[in-house]
């Protein structure tokens, strides 16, 4: 195999695959990749048996091959040249790096040993969407989600469509998000009822993140294909049922609390009480009979204590509710818009805006105040 390529289209393609390598000393050929220059298509790929990377890079075929060899050797050198042009080509079971003034060579790993990398179903669901969209919808539910061995099926992202809606969903039993997907920016045929992996939408938002592109996600029963013009992440499923969530939200009774309030404002409060706040992490949010104020208070026997007001923009009843502030604030901050509708039922608080009609955030509180 002998290629020629220039630096940068080589350094984008390989912060692409490296978010495929493995960390495993028991399988250390899952921190090689797997070079193939065939047919005018330049592809590297890389897989830590969780998620497969493949990603298609320009540049010149002298002599086609496949071959294996490790990365992080082969990165750290493209890295520091400082040369535009580089040609990479193997022969004697190494592969060389050249340009004009510098040549390195490193052993080729045994391409047998590296993992074949599984194929979707043909009969698998096809849904298209935007990188950009992709990105901004997951990485909003993601904060609510958890790596858990004990549950798998809260270690991920539910997606789901019922009636023509598409829907994704993140829990960690502490906290939810729920967004109704917007049907003018994703599409597809088929019913889905899917759990993706937590620690492959991690990786795959990322992967995602150097540019808008179309992507087209496909589904079988046990495995995902994220796909667009240059890349492609192939990810396991999580096998399990999420769990019976409509209640928590859908759950309503009259003595119900309901508020508006500016979302940029709460934000600022819960960041400044926060600096009071206990080891459980606890700010108490209150309001007096028919007040038009809402408090958010912290103390500590040792630190002191501090409160902050802000005026509603609906009259309040009375409530006085404790959460935790890292997960409140996490939920303020998947909404964009300017206000934030502040609900307490007789167990969880919901967030909710007006000008994100789709999302709802819901925290379990902590405690009574």
């Amino acid at each position: 195999m002998k290629l020629l390529l220039l630096k940068n289209n080589l350094i984008q393609g390989l912060s692409v695959i490296e978010r495929g390598i493995g960390e495993s000393s028991n399988l250390p050929i899952l921190k090689s990749i797997c070079v193939k220059a065939k047919d005018n298509e330049i592809s590297f790929v890389s897989t830590n048996l969780e998620i497969a990377v493949k990603n298609t890079i320009q540049g010149k075929i002298i002599q086609e091959g496949e071959v294996v060899f490790p990365f992080l050797t082969f990165y750290s050198i493209v890295k520091n040249i400082n040369a535009e042009k580089i040609t990479v080509e193997t022969r004697e079971k190494k592969v060389f790096v050249i340009t004009d003034n510098y040549e390195a060579s490193f052993p080729l790993q045994n391409e047998k040993e590296f993992p074949i990398i599984p194929q979707i179903s043909q009969n698998s669901i096809k849904i298209k969407t935007t990188t950009e969209y992709f990105k901004d919808v997951f990485s909003r539910v993601f904060v609510a989600t958890q790596y858990s061995e004990i549950r798998p099926e809260i270690s991920g992202v539910y997606f789901y469509n019922k009636s023509g809606e598409y829907t994704i969903v993140a829990t960690d039993s502490f906290r939810l998000a729920e967004i109704t997907l917007d049907n003018q920016k994703i599409s597809g045929v088929g019913d889905v009822s899917v759990i993706f992996p937590f620690k492959s939408i991690s990786e795959i938002i990322r992967i995602f993140s150097f540019q808008n592109e179309d992507l087209e996600i496909f589904l079988d029963e046990t495995q995902a294909l994220f796909k667009t013009e240059t890349k492609q992440v192939i990810s396991r499923l999580i096998d399990g049922n999420f769990p019976d969530y409509k209640g928590i939200i859908n759950q309503s009774t009259d003595k119900d609390v309901s508020i508006s309030l500016s979302r940029d404002e709460l934000i600022q409060a819960v960041k400044l009480i926060s600096s009071f706040s206990g080891k459980a992490n606890d700010v108490i949010v209150r309001a007096l009979q028919d007040a038009k104020v809402v408090e958010v208070y912290s103390s500590d026997s040792i630190l002191g204590e501090n409160n902050y007001k802000i005026s509603t923009k609906t009259k309040s009843l009375p409530f006085s509710v404790v959460l935790n502030w890292r997960y409140f604030l996490d939920g303020l901050k998947i909404f964009k818009g300017d206000d934030v509708e502040f609900r307490i039922t007789e167990r969880p608080v919901l967030l909710k805006s007006p000008q994100d009609s789709g999302i709802i955030y819901v925290v379990m509180p902590i405690g009574k105040s």
